[in-house]
């Protein structure tokens, strides 16, 4: 089907793709809007529904007249040139007032040789029209069969989460319904990355996928002695040991844990996922190494960095430092993750030694999320050793289990027993305006784009166990909880930050969370310079939603709750939402990946 939209004013208007098929990607045309509706004066052909075919036809039809002599027959009788063209338009022939009035609005507003038939000589008749505009060059012949209008609203690039857990349908589908058309795994990746790829390829997702290569899996793997597998699982079963978390590797053990990277990248990992604050205790030569890697195989790095402390010493500006310092060395790109929740109260130190970096044109990219709280293993690193809750600046009423705060027996009962365990750390409150203000500083920085941290939609068993939900029930279960950024991120930023406290643009914002995040990217992702951006051969990802009414619905307390506002959301020229509902079996969910080396 193709799709077709009504830009919104001052909004681009090239916002028609093509259909998507298996292994096809829908694209973006523009048109020209002038022509064709006189040239139809002069009629020198017919088309299959034209009055004249018909009456050919009839005269030549014979009883029994195979399918092979019906095609002959109706060759003869059109004196043009034919190739076979597919309709695939549903329900009555004849357009609605209110589709024709769309499409006039359409011709004012897009780049189209627009074709008026005056007589229903057939769709054979309106593609020959063609000729006086093309000559002898392809050209695509757009059936204006769904008309989207958007009149009023935004149409905007799908947004590009680059920092994304969630591996199941419910999370795919929540981050959807906010306007995300290609969701990634980057700062913690996934090992083996093969397998991981064909897992989600039979998914059915409904919007784009795609996942790094994992250092920390590399670590469990090699300080276990098992071979990784490509779930979350593998990662919070060894929340318990701290070899792989506070040992320095010898040279035998890095030597393998780097082969376990370079595995991944050879089976087209998008990048080198290094989620340090996990193990914090790895060795300096480690990290330089693998930036070292990094710069050799021409990927970048995200990191979550080794430490969130705002007390010295293993602070988060020496982590920073220490990211900053191995990109400088070897020009290896490096992306810093979360930057406002591993810097807690600490961002503006930090940033300035950030804007620092950009001035001497270091490598490195920055990301942020608009939220005051974290998502987290209970058991991580960051929450052990003496004097943790002075330096992190935390107490247990904090932490949060599913909807409700901890108490401190609690955290230690799942510190001890359930390590793995996701939880919700308050770092910053919010509605508190000095917090609030820090917050802020990260989101607003022109340098630093949009990302969620977005985690696994989760069930609490009767005995207070977690589990990830891998359902495909839609809407989510109704005791199902996750982080508020999970499925508000983007959302929230265009309400927040661009409708109720306009401290944002409402381009600054789609930059931030579309072009930004795709520019990132493209230079080693060849899939990247095709999206983020609204404009001719680049992919069909587009939203369209009502910038009066979109927002994040999701709390801390009850996070089960869809964002709102999305009218319209294309994955690859395929609907996933149509009038603000999600299309439950629309799979067009393609996956980002490097080429794989020796296919």
């Amino acid at each position: 089907m193709y799709e077709l939209a009504v830009a919104a004013p001052n909004a681009p208007p090239t916002i028609t793709s093509t259909p998507v098929t298996s292994g096809v990607v829908g694209q973006l045309y523009s048109y020209d809007v002038v022509g064709g509706r006189y040239e139809e004066l002069d009629y020198a052909t017919t088309g299959s529904g034209g009055l004249e075919a018909r009456a050919f036809l009839k005269a030549e039809w014979q009883d029994g007249l195979g399918e092979s002599d019906a095609i002959r027959v109706a060759l003869e009788r059109l004196s043009i040139p034919v190739h076979v063209i597919v309709r695939p338009r549903g329900g009555d022939f004849c357009h609605s007032e209110l589709e024709l009035e769309a499409m006039r609005r359409i011709s004012n507003l897009a780049d189209i040789h627009f074709v008026w038939q005056k007589q229903m000589r057939g769709l054979g008749d309106a593609v020959h029209r063609a000729r006086f505009h093309v000559d002898d060059e392809p050209f695509l012949v757009l059936l204006g069969d769904t008309v989207i209008d958007a009149t009023g609203h935004v149409v905007a690039p799908g947004f590009i989460d680059i920092h994304a857990h969630g591996q199941n349908i419910g999370d795919y589908r929540m981050q959807a319904m906010q306007g995300v058309t290609t969701m990634l795994e980057l700062e913690s990746g996934i090992l083996p990355i093969g397998d991981w790829y064909d897992a989600q390829s039979k998914k059915n997702l409904p919007i784009n996928y795609g996942a790094a290569a994992a250092w920390t899996y590399g670590r469990i793997a090699t300080f276990t002695e098992t071979p990784p597998e490509a779930t979350a699982k593998y990662f919070q079963d060894v929340q318990g040991r701290s070899d792989w978390k506070m040992d320095v590797a010898t040279p035998e053990q890095q030597a393998q844990i780097l082969k376990y990277v370079e595995q991944g990248l050879d089976e087209g990992a998008i990048g080198i996922g290094i989620n340090a604050g996990y193990a914090p205790g790895y060795g300096r030569k480690e990290y330089f190494a693998l930036a070292k890697l990094a710069a050799e195989r021409d990927v970048a790095t995200f990191t979550h960095f080794r430490y969130a402390s705002n007390m010295e010493p293993q602070s988060s500006f020496e982590a920073i430092q220490e990211l900053i310092a191995n990109s400088a060395i070897t020009g290896a790109h490096m992306h810093i993750c979360h930057i406002n929740s591993s810097s807690l109260k600490d961002i503006n130190d930090v940033l300035e030694m950030v804007n620092d970096a950009f001035e001497h044109d270091i490598n490195i990219t920055v990301g942020a999320y608009p939220w005051g709280a974290a998502s987290t293993v209970i058991g991580a690193a960051m929450f052990s050793g003496e004097g943790w809750q002075e330096r992190m600046g935390s107490k247990p009423s904090n932490f949060q289990l599913g909807t409700e705060r901890m108490t401190e027996e609690q955290v230690e009962d799942y510190q001890k027993n359930r390590p793995g365990t996701f939880i919700v750390w308050h770092f910053l409150d919010e509605s508190n305006p000095d917090d609030l203000a820090l917050l802020d500083k990260s989101i607003l920085h022109p340098r630093i784009l949009i990302e969620s941290d977005e985690m696994f939609w989760m069930e609490m068993e009767k005995d207070g166990a977690v589990i990830n939900y891998e359902g495909d029930a839609w809407p989510l279960p109704e005791d199902a909880f996750s982080h508020p950024r999970s499925n508000g991120t983007f959302a929230k930023v265009l309400r927040s930050y661009v409708r109720e406290r306009k401290l944002m643009t409402m381009s600054e914002a789609i930059r931030k969370m579309s072009l930004m995040p795709a520019q990132t990217l493209e230079g080693f992702v060849p899939q990247m310079k095709k999206k983020g951006r609204l404009q001719e051969g680049m992919d069909a990802d587009i939203v369209v939603f009502d910038p009066e009414t979109i927002a994040d619905v999701g709390t801390y307390e009850k996070p089960n709750q869809p964002a709102v506002g999305v009218q319209t959301l294309l994955v690859n020229g395929v609907p996933v939402i149509e009038q603000s509902k999600l299309i439950l079996d629309a799979g067009p969910g393609q996956p980002i990946r490097r080429p794989v080396q020796g296919n």
